[in-house]
C-alpha cells in the first residue's frame, strides 16, 4: 500500500502539472479525480482518517467543478455522488454528524435524480441505496431508531430488488448481509431482541452461503465474522452468558485470522478489539476476573495502539473510553 500511495502521488502531481497548463481539460480532471479517490482509500485503509478526509475534500472540489461545467453529464454526477459519500463516511468517523448527516441528505437528493434518469442503472441504484444506508447508521449512532429503520429498509429493498433479478449475485448477497446485520443492531438497541436474532441469522444465513462460495474472500470472511458477534451480543442481552462467549470465541478465531492476513488494516484491528472488550464483559457477568481482566487488556492495548496512529478517530475514542471504564470495573473487585 505504501508504495501505490507512492505512486498515485507521483501521478498526482503529473496531473495537477497538465492542469495548470490546460485548466479546463476534462479528461485531465477526471484522471485527477480517480488518483484522489485511491489515495485517499489507501490512507483511510491504514488509519491515516485526517489525510484521507483531506484528500477526499480535495477530490469533491474537482468532482463539484466537473458538475458545475456540464450538469447534464451523469457520470460526472455519480463521480459527485462518490465523493460527497466518502467526505460524509469520513466525517462521521470522525465524530462530526451534523456534517455528515448534511452531505448524506443532500447525497440522497443527487443520486435520486440519478435513478429517475435511469432507473434500471444498477450503478445509481446502489449508490442510492448506499446513501440510505449509511444515514440509517447515523440516525442510530444520534439514538433516532424509527428513522434508521426507515432508511435501512429503503436500502434493504433496492438491494433485494436486485437480488430478485439475479440470486447468484454475490456483491448483492454481501450487501443484504450487511444491511440485516446493521438493522439487527438497531433492533437490539431498541430491546427487541426476538426480531433482532431474526435479522441477525438472516445475516448470518447469507455471509455463510458466501463463505462457502469462496473461503478465500476477505470482505465474505469479515461479513460472517461479524455474523457471530451480533448474534453473541444478543444472546448476552438475554442473558444466556455460555452461548454468547462461544459466539465470540467463533468471532475472535475468524478475526484473528483476518488480522493476519491484513495487518496494516486498522478497521480489522478495531473488529478484533471489539471482541476482546465484548468477551471480557461476559468473563465479567460470570465472575470469572481474572479472565475479564485478562482478555480487556488485550481489548485495550488494541484500541490505544490505533489511538496512538490517529487521535482524531471517533469511534476509537469511545471504544477506548468504554474499555476503559469496563476495566476499571474489573480492578474494582
Amino acid at each position: 500500500l505504501t508504495r501505490a500511495l507512492e505512486i498515485f502521488e507521483q501521478n498526482r502531481l503529473l496531473i495537477q502539472s497538465l492542469l495548470n497548463t490546460d485548466p479546463t481539460n476534462v479528461n485531465f480532471k477526471v484522471n485527477l479525480v480517480v488518483t484522489l479517490a485511491r489515495m485517499g482509500d489507501i490512507n483511510w485503509t491504514q488509519g491515516n482518517l485526517p489525510r484521507a478526509l483531506g484528500i477526499f475534500e480535495e477530490n469533491l472540489l474537482v468532482t463539484q467543478n466537473l458538475v458545475d461545467m456540464d450538469s447534464t453529464n451523469v457520470n460526472f454526477k455519480f463521480r459527485h455522488s462518490e465523493s460527497l459519500s466518502r467526505v460524509g463516511s469520513l466525517s462521521a468517523i470522525q465524530g462530526n454528524f451534523p456534517r455528515a448527516l448534511e452531505i448524506f441528505e443532500k447525497n440522497i437528493l443527487l443520486t435520486q435524480s440519478l435513478v429517475d434518469i435511469d432507473p434500471t442503472n444498477v450503478n445509481f441504484g446502489k449508490q442510492l441505496g448506499l446513501a440510505f444506508g449509511i444515514l440509517g447508521e447515523l440516525y442510530g449512532e444520534q439514538g433516532n431508531f424509527p428513522r434508521a429503520l426507515e432508511l435501512l429498509e429503503q436500502y434493504r429493498l433496492i438491494i433485494q430488488s436486485f437480488m430478485d433479478l439475479d440470486p447468484t449475485d454475490a456483491n448483492n448477497k454481501l450487501l443484504l448481509s450487511e444491511i440485516y446485520l446493521h438493522m439487527g443492531g438497531i433492533y437490539a438497541e431498541q430491546g427487541n431482541l426476538t426480531r433482532a436474532l431474526e435479522m441477525a441469522e438472516q445475516s448470518h444465513f447469507l455471509s455463510q452461503s458466501l463463505v462457502n462460495l469462496d473461503s478465500t474472500n476477505v470482505e465474505f470472511q469479515y461479513t460472517y465474522a461479524l455474523g457471530f458477534i451480533r448474534l453473541g451480543e444478543i444472546y448476552k442481552d438475554r442473558g444466556n452468558l455460555p452461548r454468547a462467549l462461544k459466539l465470540f470465541e467463533q468471532n475472535r478465531l475468524h478475526m484473528q485470522s483476518i488480522v493476519e492476513i491484513n495487518p496494516n488494516d486498522a478497521h480489522y484491528k478495531f473488529s478484533l478489539g471489539t471482541n476482546y472488550a465484548q468477551s471480557g464483559e461476559v468473563y465479567y457477568l460470570q465472575n470469572d476476573l481474572d479472565m475479564a481482566f485478562e482478555i480487556t487488556m488485550m481489548g485495550l492495548n488494541i484500541y490505544k495502539d490505533l489511538i496512538s496512529k490517529d487521535q482524531s478517530n471517533f469511534p476509537w475514542q469511545k471504544a477506548f473510553l468504554e474499555i476503559n471504564t469496563q476495566l476499571a470495573t474489573v480492578l474494582r473487585l
